[in-house]
């Protein structure tokens, strides 16, 4: 079986179109991390700046106040807030200026709660969720803004209580090990599972090719297969390893940071307005990994089973990669309120957000969690995995 894998492994490493999947994802990353990384500005960034400017104009409409009986609602409700919340603000300038992290992280949360019971009053439009979760005329700003709110709540909560020392690249999610987890949270998943359709879709077929040299090897069909699942996997931690220098880049930039770091997650309820709590980023990249390669193992296995009755490439990888993107064709917003899509393996493509929560707050919906997605894709491998057991138990060769 050794000596099958190293045949395999060279097959799949001298293999032209795996080589060009590896300079474009070496050089994709690389133009991430020196172009597009440091343009990059979260919504809930630290600006202290903003908050200047924020404090001088509370604190100027406080000095010309005058509250009578008569007074607007609004002006009296100004006087109650205002003073508060310029004291938070006040105190996280303060901190910043002495470089008092765990003091600014402290009080931060504070004003993110604070804020929060204000925005969610809808008293007038200038009290509201920072524009940029409205923007494209959205919808749903307002319920975008308060899971933000209540995420940042979370997050600067558990860093108060951090041993670690802290800086503002930690604060705005910058750091390397944070940059792989704001990616596994969006790009990263669908990359690894398009790779894994490219690099699996002519792993059977191409045996028709050197049927004489792979018959040379006294091999069992279960063996074989297994043995090009594992190449598979290799090509994919080599994927990951293209990815060092992009990390070490970024580390360079805006610190490494450390896998102890807070992950808020989101636990939903029947109100879609659920409760955080937190989870190490070295858990989080733990579970991720897990989901990663139940995936591969689907995918893969899938990728055999249609071997087994399309002896055409092209049509294999086309097939997989419909599955992969087919979670767009039924995805809407709140869906989750009327149509359960929860039993689906597709649903489970961005499983980095359902593993923080965040697609089951946008699927409006309980069901979309970790264990039913562990769950799901556990049963789903297991079934494709069955299927090509049955067939490779057929007399003959494999295809």
């Amino acid at each position: 079986m050794k000596n099958y894998f190293k045949l395999e492994l060279k097959f799949f490493f001298h293999d032209r179109k795996n080589q060009v999947i590896f300079i474009i994802t070496f050089f994709a990353s690389l133009f991430y991390a020196w172009h597009i990384f440091p343009q990059e500005t979260p919504i809930e960034v630290v600006n202290p700046s903003a908050i200047q400017v924020r404090f001088q104009e509370r604190q100027a409409f406080l000095d010309q106040l005058d509250v009578s009986e008569n007074s607007h609602p609004l002006v009296k409700f100004a006087q109650q807030t205002y003073p508060k919340w310029n004291q938070l603000d006040k105190k996280r300038l303060d901190s910043l200026a002495a470089k008092n992290y765990q003091a600014y992280a402290e009080t931060t949360a504070k004003w993110y709660a604070f804020s929060d019971q204000i925005y969610r009053q809808k008293l007038v439009d200038s009290l509201r969720y920072p524009d940029q979760y409205y923007a494209e005329q959205n919808p749903y700003g307002f319920y975008d803004g308060h899971f933000a709110f209540q995420r940042e709540i979370a997050k600067y909560k558990a860093l108060a209580k951090s041993k670690n020392p802290l800086t503002i690249s930690i604060f705005n999610e910058k750091t390397a090990w944070q940059t792989i987890y704001r990616l596994s949270q969006s790009i990263l998943p669908l990359l690894l599972l398009t790779v894994t359709a490219f690099f699996a879709g002519n792993s059977l077929v191409k045996d028709r090719e050197r049927q004489s040299i792979v018959d040379g090897y006294p091999l069992g069909k279960i063996q074989r297969l297994f043995v090009k699942t594992l190449v598979i996997f290799t090509g994919i931690v080599g994927i990951l390893l293209s990815f060092l220098p992009s990390f070490l880049l970024i580390g360079l930039q805006k610190g490494f940071g450390n896998l102890s770091l807070p992950i808020p997650i989101h636990t939903n309820d029947f109100l879609n307005n659920g409760h955080f709590h937190i989870m190490s980023l070295g858990n989080y990249l733990l579970i991720w990994s897990g989901f990663l390669i139940l995936w591969l193992l689907f995918l893969i296995s899938l990728n055999f089973c249609l071997s087994f009755f399309f002896k055409n490439e092209v049509l294999n990888v086309m097939i997989l990669l419909l599955l992969i993107f087919s979670e767009q064709s039924y995805f809407r917003r709140g869906i989750g309120s009327y149509y359960h899509f929860d039993w689906l393996p597709t649903s489970y493509v961005r499983f980095g957000e359902i593993i923080t929560g965040y697609r089951s707050f946008l699927y409006s919906s309980i069901s979309y969690t970790l264990q039913s997605g562990l769950v799901t894709l556990l049963i789903s491998s297991a079934i494709m995995i069955l299927i090509v057991s049955i067939f490779s138990r057929r007399k003959g060769r494999l295809l």
